[in-house]
């Protein structure tokens, strides 16, 4: 399907009528030069590259991009009389796609996460919509931008897939349209450094047990696994996944107690001898499994004396909340 498509994108169309525009004759800068000038506009396709392949970057950034080509390259320039047209204005601008919200130049597609922009990267560097000025001159010729797509991280989570890229771009010297581009074609999205997404339990209890303030600071602790599974990439990626903490903490390693319980005492966090929380840590992949990659945290947990503190008898429950970390 997608051979298909490419082949139905190289086709040209050339208008059959002269616009109603062009008032002033800008007209095809031909080589070899014609004997009529072409003051006709034209139109052609985008073709696109079958697949993409994604990188990681932050929310707002280009994962990736590839040049739009299209067969319409041999006539590249075009003039406008200069005693007519002393300043020539030229103008792109997208129809058939929708703006991604709090973006001016980036375009929603099908694949959650993921939106496209159309940007210039030779003489001049405008994204599409744009719109700029030129002092015209005899010597002048303006050129057709190349454009490239891009394709934006607009969210935390992606996807990855086919995205369906249909829309048209104008391009429009003085006041001429001068050409056309159609997009009708379909770009496989894929990653290897990606993950779909990371989930692990909504809610976790862990009972400690009862403990006597007599026996405070408590030696023993118990085993907590916190574990995860991202999905998203090929078995065994083992892409870096990491977990960082959010709760009352009276410094590294101590949870605070719910207040309106025991007082005096807080529970302990440790990996390895380690102090948790303090900043994002890894978490070790374990396995492969039909829902994706199975990724693990363990964490030794259990109460421990405020300093000298009196202890106070009573519920001694803490609450944190655990934030996956990846991509």
């Amino acid at each position: 399907m997608i051979k298909n498509l490419l082949l139905a994108a190289a086709t040209v169309f050339t208008a059959l009528s002269a616009s109603a525009q062009n008032r002033n004759q800008c007209y095809w800068l031909e080589q070899p030069a014609a004997s009529i000038p072409g003051t006709a506009s034209r139109t052609t396709n985008f073709v696109f590259l079958p697949t993409q392949e994604l990188k990681v970057v932050p929310v707002g950034r280009s994962m990736g991009s590839f040049r739009l080509d299209y067969a319409f390259r041999g006539m590249p320039y075009l003039k406008c009389p200069h005693l007519k047209v002393p300043t020539v204005n030229t103008s792109y601008w997208l129809e058939g796609a929708t703006l991604e919200p709090g973006y001016s130049d980036v375009y929603k597609t099908n694949v959650p996460g993921v939106g496209f922009r159309l940007a210039e990267k030779d003489y001049f560097t405008d994204t599409v919509p744009f719109s700029r000025s030129r002092q015209n001159a005899v010597a002048l010729a303006f050129g057709i931008s190349d454009l490239y797509v891009e394709f934006i991280r607009t969210a935390y989570e992606i996807k990855t897939g086919n995205v369906d890229l249909n829309f048209t771009v104008y391009a429009r010297y003085h006041d001429w349209t001068a050409l056309t581009f159609y997009a009708n074609s379909r770009v496989l999205l894929t990653t290897k450094e990606y993950f779909t997404g990371c989930a692990g339990a909504q809610t976790i209890t862990f009972p400690l047990g009862k403990v006597n303030a007599a026996d405070l600071p408590l030696r023993k602790t118990r085993r907590l696994n916190l574990e995860v599974v991202c999905t998203g990439l090929p078995a065994g990626s083992k892409l870096p996944v990491k977990v960082y903490f959010e709760g009352r903490f009276n410094g590294p390693g101590r949870l605070s107690l719910t207040p309106g319980g025991a007082t005096g005492v807080e529970i302990a966090l440790s990996r390895n001898g380690a102090k948790l929380p303090g900043s994002a840590v890894d978490m070790d992949w374990m396995r492969s499994e039909s829902g994706g990659e199975r990724y693990r945290l363990p964490m030794d947990v259990g109460y421990e004396r405020i300093g000298n503190s009196t202890v106070k008898a009573g519920q001694a429950n803490g609450t944190m909340n655990y934030v996956i970390d990846y991509n």
